[in-house]
């Protein structure tokens, strides 16, 4: 409790600014591996349950489709500072996420 508290007071002080702790490009990063961490999983698991692959091959597979399904995250420096970007197969263009 004590540390929860100290971390609450550390980020409220108003020297620090709202991205402080991650920066867009980190933020990308992080976006990137979790949507694809998860696609990983749900397809290794539905691969491992509803075909008849074994072995190495299920990994490889989930590897494949999560790649191609997941969505890009990106980070660009434009004049207005830094903005991030998903770009997504199932989305029609670019978008810009706050």
């Amino acid at each position: 409790m004590v540390l929860i508290n100290s971390l609450t007071i550390f980020a409220k002080q108003k020297h620090l600014k709202p991205d402080y702790f991650m920066s867009k490009t980190v933020k990308s990063f992080v976006y990137q591996l979790l949507s694809f961490a998860v696609l990983f999983i749900g397809f290794q698991l539905l691969i491992a349950k509803y075909t008849p692959i074994t072995g190495f091959w299920i990994q490889l597979t989930a590897f494949v489709i999560g790649t191609l399904l997941a969505p890009k995250f990106q980070a660009i420096k434009t004049k207005d500072g830094e903005k991030l970007y998903m770009k997504w197969i199932f989305v029609k263009g670019i978008r810009e996420i706050n």
